[in-house]
């Protein structure tokens, strides 16, 4: 990716390394439960993010 050639990341990618590492702490202390539905209600609109950024695609029609 050009990204990871030019080591130039987003705002997304720290902000999803941060609640990464937040949630395996919260884990690691006991609280997976919580831990695992908190990773579910972040990873969704991560693993959307690829379908929104390509609408800027679609040919608009005027």
């Amino acid at each position: 990716m050009e990204a990871q050639r030019k080591q130039v990341y987003g705002i997304t990618t720290s902000v999803a390394l941060m609640v990464a590492f937040a949630l395996g702490a919260l884990a690691m202390r006991g609280n997976t439960a919580l831990a695992a539905a908190a990773t579910a209600v972040t990873v969704t609109p991560l693993g959307l993010k690829t379908g929104v950024t390509q609408l800027d695609t679609v040919p608009r029609i005027t």
